[in-house]
């Protein structure tokens, strides 16, 4: 699989070197000298984003943290100065190295691998969260359809939760989803009675 590498970086000798050592190194290289150009190439699967700057501004690390929230890919920055509270949003925004130094470009090779498994790493944890969630709303969705069953057919909480249970068998659904339909159906018959 090849891998892309979208490179952003003002100076043209630096861009240019590093280019070289990426292309070397089997990566499918895209230099580019300002951000603007760079951002639409992001889409693109198997991209890593390389951004050197020499002074970090806050527009520009702004723009870079929006474009990386929008289409996350694993993102080193090279910064020739640092700021724990730049290097702290930076890593809040999900870049996934910061280095403060100069691009060298001996390191590129394993700062890049760093950049892809530690992203990889924070999308598996972004995903184990969304399904906690969504696990939790679930949970919250089946005790409020149990509590309307109790309440409106006069059913105990164990004859509640085999109907819901029941109803998720029969419709191939989950759990939740099943919670889900009855509560919205008892939640509008309660409604009318009202």
């Amino acid at each position: 699989m090849t891998v892309d590498v979208v490179l952003v970086d003002a100076d043209p000798e630096r861009r240019g070197m590093a280019e070289c050592t990426l292309s070397d190194l089997g990566y499918h290289v895209r230099d580019f000298g300002g951000w603007a150009q760079a951002r639409a190439c992001l889409k693109v699967h198997h991209t890593v984003l390389i951004v050197a700057l020499d002074a970090p501004q806050l527009g520009m690390l702004e723009a870079i943290f929006d474009a990386v929230r929008a289409c996350p890919v694993p993102t080193i920055i090279f910064a020739e100065r640092d700021s724990p509270d730049v290097i702290r949003a930076s890593l809040a925004a999900g870049v996934a190295v910061y280095v403060a130094a100069d691009m060298q470009p001996r390191r590129l090779a394993s700062l890049v691998t760093l950049a892809r498994e530690r992203f990889e790493m924070q999308q598996a944890l972004y995903r184990e969260l969304e399904a906690t969630r969504r696990k939790l709303g679930d949970r919250r969705l089946i005790e409020q359809a149990k509590g309307l069953l109790m309440a409106q057919r006069g059913l105990t909480e164990e004859a509640a939760f085999q109907k819901l249970r029941k109803m998720a068998m029969d419709n191939s659904l989950t759990l939740g989803e099943a919670a889900r339909r009855v509560r919205d159906v008892l939640a509008l018959v309660g409604d009318e009675r009202a």
